[in-house]
């Protein structure tokens, strides 16, 4: 009850903190949508199509969502702030709890709601104005699920970047990844071409002769690691980074 009572204070006061932002956000989110389909309207004379507003939520969802979960720790990076974060009456897991929340779960919720209201607004202007109709948003088809899936798998590795780097962690996030990618990538490339699964035909230039066969295994074990073991360690890897960076300001 009590960590209940911690994590709902948390939660409340980063909803007192920046509601107005998001407001803001919301709004000019909606708005564009409307400018978007009374443009398509006038330019095509048609209204705009669900594919587009599911292709903006996906836009929306998984870019902004990075971006967001970049950010989660600035106030505890802040040195003019980091007190204010760090002497919260709350335990350590109702804060991080608190974050993962609000940038995961939370999120996805808000950007949905966003979007079901910006199609209803843009369901009831086409009637009124063209006595037109087209299907409200759906947030459960594939395309807007596969958005959902993508924001899952990526988040958590932005939200570990944003505890970890102090400053500019939303780029230094993306080159660290690349950078960790490329250092793989030739680790891989060299061991199975030592180990004989990959062999270069010296005689003939002209490819690279691989004997694995069928990749539909290697499909799976990538779902595995990109929703299941990449998400759970980079918030673990978080979790630990904070617990670290709260004794390093104690000390």
């Amino acid at each position: 009850m009590k960590q209940r009572r911690f994590l709902l204070s948390v939660l409340n006061r980063e909803w007192v903190l920046q509601n107005r932002n998001w407001g803001m956000q919301a709004m000019v989110i909606m708005a564009l949508l409307l400018v978007l389909h009374i443009g398509w309207r006038f330019l095509f004379r048609m209204h705009i199509q669900p594919d587009a507003i599911d292709f903006w939520f996906g836009v929306v969802l998984v870019l902004g969502g990075i971006v967001y979960a970049s950010q989660a720790f600035q106030e505890a990076h802040d040195p003019r702030k980091s007190s204010l974060y760090y002497m919260l009456p709350a335990g350590n897991n109702e804060k991080y709890l608190a974050k993962v929340l609000l940038h995961g779960p939370l999120f996805i919720l808000a950007v949905t709601a966003i979007f079901f209201v910006s199609s209803l607004l843009i369901w009831l202007l086409s009637k009124a104005a063209w006595n037109d109709t087209l299907p409200l948003f759906n947030p459960f088809n594939a395309a807007n699920r596969e958005s959902m899936l993508s924001f899952y798998s990526n988040v958590p590795l932005f939200f570990a970047g944003g505890i970890f780097f102090r400053r500019h962690a939303f780029w230094k996030t993306i080159l660290g990844t690349l950078a960790f990618l490329v250092l793989c990538g030739i680790v891989v490339s060299i061991s199975l071409i030592v180990s004989g699964i990959v062999f270069l035909d010296v005689s003939d230039f002209s490819g690279v002769n691989i004997q694995l066969g069928s990749f539909s295994q290697w499909t799976r074990v990538k779902a595995y690691f990109e929703l299941g073991i990449f998400p759970l360690f980079f918030l673990a890897f978080g979790r630990v980074r904070l617990q670290e960076n709260e004794v390093s300001y104690g000390s």
